[in-house]
């Protein structure tokens, strides 16, 4: 008897497409995920990852982009063009997009890159309503006699929390234009860890009242209006118009250290947040893709004294560094006082109040040209942009005191 063996060689498989590839979340999974849908909530998913105070964060850099339907969201805020801000509903997209590898030569940075493709209507009339909430009588404390004796009474918690996200889209005129509608309310608020307010009537010493722990309130409200046109079998226009509006009463910004007292916050607030935009692609040929989009971003971002502190806010400075404002002529009612001990504001005013101002525009051009086989593409990409930061400290100085003792007068 013979045997016979046959032996078979297979050729190795040839990776013939782009080495990017992108990963992609579409609306159902962010609605499975138990965070918030939010483009940096979801961010917390992709590994390597972690959103920042200024950027998003990734193996290593923060030079990450974020694009709405490929146009390029600055911010100018702190970190420079590489902090982006994008409209926050979640309703008004169909698609995340996250490249985090190798990604075409087009790509400027080396962190990760995020693209959000908003919902374009049709010419069936479509509605959704998202909302969640919650408050603070359906959470449990792992507070135990242990801890407290440690002097921890109160947990991080969220006291309130809601999100309203309803979106509209459809004809107006059937198969050449349509809209898409979305507005989102929500807020939280949120008892902060290690701050309470002062039980000391003393100016000058701080004594936690451990029975008034501070809770953080944020507010915030967007609308966004989306049309899109198809003017011809080749041509095809999409545009947008986004107005944000944000508010925390009692902000501890990273500029005051670490939980100071609600007397020593900061009112932070976000009035002007505005984007336009419009992207126009046409198919020329069954070869060639012409593609146009212009986006302009502005942001006011200030962290304002309260109350009474409220005229001696950076955001009334006439021009950076010069302390008259709104012909006021009387002393401030406070000032920032520093416990050096501990080095905590204990109370009178935050130190410093500062207001942000940026406002950027880019407009990116491309051309590509496939073939079977083959492909090319080339362009340009235009950005440019202003950043107006005003900062001011009440009376510019600061009070250092130790126990209730005068320690230094520091002049800022």
């Amino acid at each position: 008897a013979e045997e016979v063996i046959t032996v078979q060689a297979l050729a190795p498989v040839a990776e013939v497409q782009s080495l990017a590839a992108p990963r992609a979340y579409t609306p159902d999974m962010p609605d499975a995920l138990p965070t918030p849908r939010t483009p940096g909530a979801i961010l917390n998913t992709i590994p390597g990852t972690s959103p920042g105070f200024f950027a998003t964060n990734f193996r290593g850099t923060s030079d990450s982009v974020t694009m709405v339907d490929g146009m390029r969201a600055s911010n100018l805020i702190g970190a420079g063009p590489s902090l982006t801000t994008a409209p926050t509903s979640s309703s008004m997209y169909q698609e995340y997009s996250f490249s985090t590898n190798i990604d075409s030569a087009e790509v400027g940075q080396p962190g990760i890159r995020i693209n959000l493709v908003p919902k374009d209507g049709g010419n069936q009339l479509r509605g959704s309503v998202f909302t969640t909430y919650t408050r603070d009588n359906w959470q449990t404390s792992n507070i135990d006699d242990t801890l407290r004796s440690q002097g921890l009474t109160e947990p991080p918690k969220t006291m309130k929390l809601w999100d309203f996200n309803p979106s509209v889209g459809g004809p107006i005129a059937r198969d050449r234009l349509w809209f898409q509608t979305t507005y989102q309310n929500n807020g939280s608020d949120t008892q902060v860890i290690g701050s309470f307010y002062d039980a000391d009537p003393s100016p000058y010493v701080y004594r936690a009242d451990p029975t008034r722990p501070a809770v953080n309130v944020n507010r915030a409200y967007s609308f966004v209006q989306r049309l899109t046109w198809q003017g011809s079998q080749k041509d095809k226009v999409a545009g947008h118009y986004e107005r944000q509006d944000s508010k925390t009463p009692y902000f501890s910004s990273p500029l005051l250290g670490t939980n100071p007292p609600p007397e020593a916050t900061l009112a932070l607030a976000v009035p002007n947040n505005d984007q336009i935009g419009a992207r126009w692609t046409r198919t020329h040929t069954s070869r060639l893709l012409l593609e146009t989009s212009y986006l302009w971003s502005q942001r006011d971002t200030n962290n304002n004294y309260r109350d009474s502190l409220e005229p001696w806010s950076a955001r009334f400075l006439e021009d950076p560094g010069v302390p008259s404002r709104t012909g006021m002529t009387s002393a401030p009612p406070a000032l920032a006082i520093l416990e050096v001990t501990t080095n905590q504001l204990i109370g009178g005013a935050p130190s410093v109040s500062d207001a942000n101002a940026s406002n950027s525009w880019e407009l990116r051009s491309t051309a590509t040209y496939v073939t079977g086989s083959h492909s090319i593409k080339g362009g340009f990409s235009l950005l440019r942009g202003s950043y107006h930061r005003p900062a001011n400290v009440v009376r510019d100085v600061v009070l250092q005191y130790t126990r209730g003792n005068t320690v230094q007068l520091v002049s800022t």
